[in-house]
């Protein structure tokens, strides 16, 4: 909770409000999976699991870290000029 109140009222020279919204909201996606984990693999017909659905939640959340890691590393570091 503390972090939300955080994310809000707190200005940061890099824009990352939007991409911590996601990461929260799969990783949040992640854990109800797990703990609905029996009653989604029923509703899906035996075909996946909530386990199942937890991994694909957390690694769209990975993904959000990385690029958001890339894209304020962009705004600091000229790439170009580190090329050979």
């Amino acid at each position: 909770m503390l972090h939300c109140v955080l994310l809000i009222l707190y200005k940061s020279p890099i824009e990352f409000r939007k991409g911590i919204i996601i990461i929260f909201l799969f990783f949040g996606l992640a854990k109800l999976s797990e703990k609905f984990d029996r009653e989604i693999y029923n509703l899906l017909s035996n075909t996946i699991s909530g386990h199942s659905l937890k991994h694909l939640f957390m690694v769209i959340a990975g993904y959000e870290i990385v690029a958001m890691m890339r894209l304020n590393a962009a705004e600091y570091i000229d790439f170009k000029s580190l090329k050979h």
